[in-house]
């Protein structure tokens, strides 16, 4: 079944899912959704970026190195989790600050993930699961 919605794009660009449309996929308050955009076909598909049973973690980490991001994302892969969003900044001389989310089966392997990243030799700033509900 196909369902649609005509939405206005704010002077921000930001629009507002209506409810029957969240419901219909299951998109929860704070949860993330993945744009993917096809030039050829002029289309955004929106989808939601983790499923029931899926676990978002955002955590933030300081890295050394611009090369450290290597080790940040070997880290997250020997952990089981996999990567939905990287941002990284330039702090100072050669340190960067890196905010990720990432998918994880659950709490315990987001546990597993921050102790992979440390023993990496990375420092985690903040660790924050998003919870998402089972629908």
């Amino acid at each position: 079944m196909s369902l649609r919605a005509l939405v206005k794009v704010d002077s921000k660009g930001r629009v507002t899912i209506p409810l029957y449309l969240r419901e219909a996929i299951g998109i929860e308050p704070e949860s993330y959704v993945e744009l993917e955009v096809n030039r050829d076909e002029g289309v955004i598909i929106l989808r939601p970026a983790s499923t029931p049973g899926e676990l978002a973690v955002d955590f933030e980490v300081l890295l050394n190195k611009a090369e450290d991001v290597q080790q940040l994302t070997a880290a997250i892969v020997e952990s089981g989790g996999e990567v939905r969003l990287l941002r990284c900044y330039r702090e100072e001389s050669d340190r960067y600050r890196c905010q990720v989310t990432t998918l994880v089966l659950d709490l315990k392997a987001a546990e597993l993930l921050k102790n992979k990243v440390s023993e990496k030799g990375l420092k985690i700033i903040s660790l924050k699961p998003v919870i998402r509900k089972a629908m």
